[in-house]
């Protein structure tokens, strides 16, 4: 009798105590989980809003105020970013060298509301791309011109950083969890068979 109640006190406390830490865990991890995807996309945005400012229409040719491949964005091998842009029917006017033969998917977002989309490079590499498409500024030479052709432009970024610290996050989670397991079922099991000393003592 002692022993099927001692049993079902432990089991009650301990499978209670490992619903709240379960709800805890995925909480904790989902909501960092957002932040760091809304940094890292909040980054992207900035670079693509920076290059789109710098585009500009001269007569028919499309030209960038400065050399792109300078920003150090582009540079960083440890960090590989890379941007495509597109006339409307397609067609591509610039790429970043490093993407050689790939191309960037064409995500039809817009400046309010840019288009994200995680993609898998040819190496196995996880990245993150934004797009949208807007309006490049006219020239001095264009000013009187007709309304310029929307361009579309994307930006893709490696995530592997990012990926690797949500990596270490579970594997935190998920050692901490096991602590406090083998904690609370101790502690229940300490706390139960003390709880029941007085009725083992009414009992005999």
């Amino acid at each position: 009798m002692k022993s099927s109640l001692q049993t079902r006190l432990v089991v009650g406390g301990v499978g209670t105590i490992l619903l709240l830490l379960a709800v805890f865990s995925v909480g904790i991890y989902t909501v960092i989980r957002s932040a760091l995807l809304r940094q890292f996309d909040a980054s992207l945005v900035s670079i693509a809003q920076i290059l789109a400012a710098s585009v500009e229409l001269d007569g028919d040719e499309i030209e960038l105020e400065f050399e792109v491949q300078q920003m150090p964005e582009f540079q960083d091998r440890k960090r590989l970013t890379y941007y495509q842009l597109w006339r409307l029917d397609g067609t591509v006017i610039a790429k970043s060298h490093l993407l050689d033969e790939r191309d960037i998917p064409l995500l039809l977002g817009s400046i309010e509301e840019p288009d994200f989309k995680t993609i898998k490079s040819s190496d196995g590499r996880i990245e993150r791309a934004v797009g949208f498409s807007f309006t490049p500024r006219l020239s001095d030479s264009n000013r009187n011109t007709a309304e310029p052709q929307p361009l579309t432009l994307a930006v893709a970024r490696d995530s592997t950083a990012i990926l690797s610290q949500l990596r270490f996050l579970r594997w935190v989670l998920f050692c901490a969890s096991v602590v406090v397991t083998l904690l609370s079922v101790l502690v229940t099991v300490l706390t139960v068979r003390q709880g029941l000393r007085p009725l083992a003592t009414i009992a005999g």
